[in-house]
């Protein structure tokens, strides 16, 4: 950039006091004017004054949804509060149990507990239990039961779930033992304290270890 001679300097820019302050500016505008065009600048021109706007305008909180824009002029005004986004229980309770995709009143209704072949669970109740037992203590060199006692148990339970049963019971509450090549089943303790809660006759021989501990509980 070329440097600006002295007459087109301002007496403040040069350090003398020979001119007034008040041609300053027309001295630097007629510098700028004579710069090349290759400097990108097609010439000097004052800035335009900014004159300050009202900053309350700025500072004004305006609604989030404003009447005179998406209502009628005539229609109350939209008030956004948390209990108008608040939805009942019941209805939240309803959408979340159903398909997606589906009205709440095609949701098919499914059962409070089943198993996987649909049918509903059973809680054996004391009296059943006691069945259970009485037919084990009974049979307790084989306690395989077929269908036929099964049949005569008469329980309100299920094939599968009469099986589990003793299938359980047979691992938990029996030892096995062999005598002379023959498989044995020998009740436990945990064995011998159900009947004894369940009033359930013990008919054989108790070994004397046992009864101590029977004693003991």
């Amino acid at each position: 950039m070329p440097t600006p001679p002295n007459q087109f300097l301002s007496p403040q820019l040069i350090g003398t006091d020979s001119e007034p302050a008040s041609t300053e500016y027309q001295f630097l505008e007629a510098w700028l004017a004579s710069l090349p065009r290759s400097l990108g600048s097609p010439g000097y021109s004052p800035a335009p004054s900014i004159q300050p706007r009202d900053t309350q305008q700025f500072l004004s909180v305006q609604p989030f949804l404003s009447t005179r824009l998406f209502l009628d002029q005539s229609a109350p005004a939209l008030i956004m509060t948390p209990e108008s986004l608040r939805l009942p229980v019941d209805s939240l309770s309803v959408y979340s149990e159903q398909p997606f995709g589906m009205a709440p009143e095609q949701c098919p209704s499914k059962p409070a507990s089943s198993n996987n072949n649909g049918e509903k669970r059973h809680r054996l109740t004391t009296a059943e239990k006691r069945q259970l037992y009485q037919w084990l203590v009974k049979h307790i060199d084989n306690p395989y039961p077929s269908e036929t006692d099964r049949t005569k148990l008469n329980l309100n339970i299920s094939k599968q779930k009469f099986k589990w049963w003793f299938s359980n019971h047979r691992h938990r509450s029996l030892r096995i033992t062999t005598v002379n090549g023959r498989k044995r089943f020998e009740p436990r303790l945990q064995f011998y304290k159900a009947c004894l809660r369940l009033n359930v006759h013990i008919d054989w021989d108790i070994p004397q270890d046992i009864k101590a501990k029977l004693k003991s509980l």
